[in-house]
């Protein structure tokens, strides 16, 4: 089913970090596996039992110094196993699997907690923007400024920052195939964050069905549309370079 995760006062990694508890206090999972920002502003994945430390959660943070499939892969297989929910990006997901058909990971005791992205930084870039000078880089970096493409889909960055290459030409930008998906693409993030996830957890979540409203396939589309341009783009200059 699809539900809406209400936000207030327009803070919307707030409302994300609210669900994760809720996960946690209802005993849906043991652990989360999700990024978390650390004292000095680095964002890194890591394994959280407790749910009050969850108010340092940030799987929205346009930056992506790890993949976190592997650690998901080696939590997914050790002993004695927990019912862990791991928050990962489409192209972490897509790793995911593939783990698994190399037989280092595991689904079993696992549930995918999948989030559109909309683009990262490396983590020297994104670090530099958090620590930048002037107001326009510091804009920049601003999770409000940065989920409010969303929307639109109109991601390209601000100033004179680029997200990774591979994020400007990734094809496939939203998260599917996960037990729990984040739909950011369409959606006004200031207001609520649309979520899909089984019946029987939204049931456990007291949580009530919202029907989409058709936005996010059309700014999808258009995402992909602009990425599939660039990538040409790269792969025909580089085609001209080699010859």
């Amino acid at each position: 089913m699809r539900t809406l995760i209400p936000v207030e006062n327009s803070d919307t990694l707030a409302a994300v970090q609210g669900f994760l508890r809720q996960l946690l206090e209802a005993g849906i999972v043991d652990s989360l596996l999700v990024p978390m920002e650390t004292p000095h502003g680095a964002v890194t994945p890591a394994l959280v039992a407790d749910p009050t430390l969850l108010e340092e959660a940030n799987p929205l943070a346009p930056v992506m110094g790890v993949n976190t499939a592997r650690l998901a892969g080696r939590v997914s297989v050790r002993e004695p196993r927990e019912r862990v929910g791991v928050v990962l990006r489409p192209c972490e997901l897509r790793a995911l699997v593939e783990l698994v058909k190399l037989q280092q990971a595991s689904m079993d005791d696992l549930v995918t907690i999948g989030v559109d992205c909309l683009g990262t930084y490396d983590v020297p870039v994104y670090a530099a923007m958090k620590e930048g000078s002037n107001d326009d880089e510091a804009e920049s970096v601003g999770l409000k400024a940065y989920l409010a493409t969303a929307q639109t889909g109109n991601l390209t960055p601000r100033g004179e920052h680029t997200f990774r290459d591979a994020c400007e030409m990734c094809e496939k930008p939203h998260a599917q195939a996960a037990d729990v998906t984040f739909e950011l693409f369409g959606a006004d993030l200031t207001g609520g964050v649309p979520v899909s996830l089984p019946d029987d957890m939204a049931e456990t979540l007291d949580l009530e069905v919202v029907e989409a409203d058709g936005r996010r396939k059309g700014v999808i589309d258009d995402v992909v549309e602009a990425r599939t341009k660039v990538r040409d783009e790269r792969f025909a200059d580089m085609r001209e370079r080699l010859d």
